[in-house]
């Protein structure tokens, strides 16, 4: 019996390491692709009440990034290159940045940029007219005339000088004020395509939730429960209100996402596909083919 139990015993031996190795394989494959780019946190950068305003200088390359907030940027003196979503775009004074949750930008200066910078989150974002849109289109970066350009800087001013001052019951309505004039003057300004139907408060509220949280499993029940609807209403009034699917549009996000991580060139296919969000990677190629009308290789 010794050698009949010495030779099962080599079998699961054997079997044990091969589950080992599996294991330690899988475990190096899961920690590749939950590789993020640098993003700079909620906590880190804007805190409470979720808002935040300063006047800077760059004078150094910030590297490639993206961030859990929203973010706008005015250049007042200097030059120099932005690299939004993979395209360059040209900073000098009257360059305004829109960057949502869903872009990388990297900046290099060929010249000290003074610039202002404001940093909010979704519940610090006033209901305007049209901002609803704006928020939940992919960043922008214009030039702004030399009228736009002095009355967003008396804005941006007026909020840096608000952000100085002991706070009271009307600071955060006098700053969310500012913010609403600063969106509606720059929603004027982007080209006529950007749409200016009114977002029920309920759906707008779950659209800036999805653009800064489309990366995490998000179920339509999850969103239902956020807009304080049943689900089967939320879907229709979701479709209604954006004109397509609660799957639909989670999954555009994502493509998205995926295609301005290719322009980075900074990742890996397979990295992108775990990083946007998808669980499987045909699923994402095959996802990614139907939208563009190619493969992501």
């Amino acid at each position: 019996l010794f050698p009949l139990f010495r030779l099962q015993f080599r079998k699961i031996c054997a079997i044990l390491k091969k589950q080992k190795n599996f294991a330690a394989t899988e475990g190096l494959s899961m920690k590749k692709h939950t590789i993020k780019p640098q993003l700079l946190s909620h906590a880190q950068y804007v805190g409470q009440p979720g808002f935040c305003v300063t006047k800077r200088t760059l004078d150094t390359s910030f590297p490639l990034h993206a961030h859990e907030f929203f973010e706008m940027e005015l250049i007042l003196s200097g030059e120099g290159v932005q690299i939004l979503n993979g395209t360059s775009y040209p900073l000098k004074p009257g360059s305004i940045t829109f960057l949502t949750p869903a872009d990388f930008h990297s900046v290099t200066p060929s010249s000290p940029l003074q610039y202002y910078n404001l940093m909010f989150t979704e519940q610090f974002c006033p209901n305007t007219d049209g901002a609803d849109a704006l928020l939940s289109e992919s960043g922008v970066c214009i030039s702004l005339s030399a009228q736009e350009l002095a009355t967003s800087t008396g804005f941006f001013n007026a909020l840096a000088c608000e952000s100085l001052q002991k706070p009271d019951h009307y600071t955060v309505s006098y700053q969310s004020s500012l913010l609403r004039a600063i969106l509606i003057l720059l929603f004027r300004s982007l080209p006529k395509s950007f749409s200016k139907t009114a977002t029920p408060s309920s759906i707008q509220t779950v659209l800036y939730t999805m653009h800064r949280h489309f990366r995490e499993p998000l179920t339509l029940t999850d969103a239902a429960q956020i807009a304080h609807l049943s689900p089967h209403y939320f879907s229709t009034v979701f479709k209604e209100t954006t004109g397509i699917g609660f799957w639909d549009y989670l999954t555009r996000l994502r493509l998205r996402y995926a295609y301005r991580c290719l322009a980075t060139r900074e990742y890996s296919i397979t990295e992108i596909c775990y990083l946007c969000g998808f669980s499987a990677f045909s699923t994402f190629a095959r996802a990614f083919k139907t939208y563009f009308g190619k493969s992501p290789s």
